[in-house]
């Protein structure tokens, strides 16, 4: 892992990925490149080159490249900042501050040209994968109401003319269902508006060119660390442009912020492999166990779990749940397991109607 800076250009690398962008003159950084892992920041592209993968050179594409799309600006797509101030302006026209480069983080400051308003960009590193988040400070002495706070938006390469999305939903006893559709200019979304996490959809995209499967092909995923209300929009453009945002879900929310408040948005982690959907989940394995997981648990069995209701039904009692644990701790399954009724009550054996 490691994170280099030659003047205004920024690569991010873990054991197999890049991520690159450079400053403009305003400040804001333009995404430059997302793949396999790169040398140094000489080796990225040009934001030239950029625009010219995109069959379009004009002033708006260097708003439809920004790490994190502001409203008030030329963009016209989907916005991960927008600021309602108290004099009734509702524009955030940011001005770079500072960069903080820390062992595997980068931060990112702005502020507001016209408001005591900071935003602080949030990049941190693991083996193979890259978190992001935001900050919002009031620095003023009137109250501010954020009305999109997105986490992050990550712009997918112009490495494919077709991305297929794939995305996990579902109901109860159909958890985790996989889902893939092709994209087309357009903007598809996933949310949870329960305030809870549940079965119907879950924080999680994929795209890859269509013809990735288990053990092949590049796939580009990401998930947000966040188990309430929340929010992934994927925005394709006529220009072969797919972005995808998101974080909190927005909708009948605002977030007033105090002066001197300050409001970090949650996580949402993104990595890329060459090696198709097995390599990919693999991926978030190990990230949860070496760095989600509390250390007391990491890397350890964990406390067995059985659904009663799904194995006994009714006839649970002391001694059957007994024989469950011992019949589940000899099959090697002392972990967490999410099965359903028929399996349970096949692998426990005990008669139920």
């Amino acid at each position: 892992m490691d994170i280099q800076c030659e003047g205004k250009r920024y690569l991010l690398s873990t054991a197999g990925m890049s991520y690159g962008f450079e400053r403009m003159e305003d400040g804001l950084p333009f995404h430059l490149y997302w793949g396999p892992r790169l040398a140094s920041p000489s080796e990225l592209p040009l934001h030239e080159e950029v625009w010219a993968a995109r069959h379009r050179q004009d002033s708006q594409l260097l708003w439809v490249h920004r790490e994190q799309s502001v409203f008030g600006t030329y963009f016209f797509g989907d916005y991960a900042i927008k600021v309602d101030y108290r004099d009734g302006v509702r524009g955030t026209y940011l001005k770079f501050l500072q960069a903080t480069v820390g062992e595997n983080t980068l931060d990112l400051e702005y502020q507001d040209a016209h408001h005591p308003f900071r935003v602080i960009l949030h990049y941190v590193l693991h083996p193979e994968l890259i978190e992001r988040s935001c900050s919002y400070i009031n620095d003023g002495d009137h109250p501010v109401t954020l009305e999109n706070f997105a986490s992050a938006t990550w712009q997918m390469p112009p490495s494919a003319k077709g991305w297929r999305l794939t995305h996990l939903g579902g109901h109860w006893g159909m958890e985790a269902t996989i889902v893939r559709q092709k994209l087309t200019p357009g903007r598809f979304t996933i949310e949870s508006r329960t305030g809870l996490s549940g079965p119907f959809h879950v924080p999680f995209f994929a795209l890859d060119d269509g013809s990735a499967d288990e053990l092949h092909g590049d796939v580009f995923f990401g998930t947000i660390l966040w188990s309430g209300n929340w929010r992934i929009t994927v925005d394709q453009s006529w220009w072969d442009q797919t972005t995808v945002l998101g974080g909190l879900n927005e909708f009948d929310s605002a977030i007033a912020l105090q002066p001197g408040e300050r409001f970090d948005t949650p996580a949402f982690v993104a990595g890329f492999t060459h090696d198709g959907f097995s390599a990919m989940s693999q991926c978030f394995h190990r990230y949860q166990e070496n760095e989600l997981l509390p250390p007391a648990l990491a890397n350890k069995p964990l406390p067995m779990l059985s659904n009663t209701w799904g194995s006994l039904h009714v006839h649970v009692n002391e001694a059957n749940v007994i024989k469950t644990a011992e019949m589940r701790q000899k099959s090697g399954r002392n972990c967490l397991s999410l099965t359903t009724a028929g399996s349970m009550r096949w692998e426990t054996g005990i008669p139920t109607p």
